[in-house]
């Protein structure tokens, strides 16, 4: 979701790349369909990649500023690679983390609503350093 808000805000001269910690566990599932209904509610779902990409050394090494959803990625990342010098650490908790565990399909609906709004306002704070 982070990736297809940033994507749909067209900002010159920003990339975004997003990867996963643990993706090659849920190889062959396809992308949250209820975090594309979120972007698809807010007009940004073309912006969405449909394939997990996993994260790996040469990625997490590739960008400029890199944003980790919590300290529990964090946590995966550094399993997987160093950590990068210029990073930024949200206290977004993903689907399963926490208190968004999912008992019913209706609790993944609400919960990729609310994690949208976390990252959007994360983001939305993030643009003005990107953008000068």
């Amino acid at each position: 979701m982070a990736e297809a808000y940033l994507r749909s805000l067209q900002l010159p001269e920003v990339e975004t790349l997003s990867s996963g910690t643990v993706i090659d566990e849920f190889k062959g599932m396809p992308v949250s369909p209820h975090g594309i209904a979120v972007l698809e509610h807010h007009g940004i779902a073309n912006y969405a990649k449909r394939v997990r990409e996993q994260l790996t050394p040469e990625r997490l090494a590739r960008g400029d500023l890199t944003i980790f959803l919590n300290e529990r990625v964090v946590d995966e990342a550094r399993t997987i690679a160093p950590l990068p010098k210029r990073m930024a650490v949200w206290e977004v908790a993903d689907m399963g983390e926490g208190s968004r565990q999912v008992k019913k399909a209706s609790d993944a609906e609400h919960f990729s609503v609310a994690m949208f709004g976390e990252i959007k306002a994360q983001i939305d704070a993030l643009v003005p350093q990107l953008v000068p």
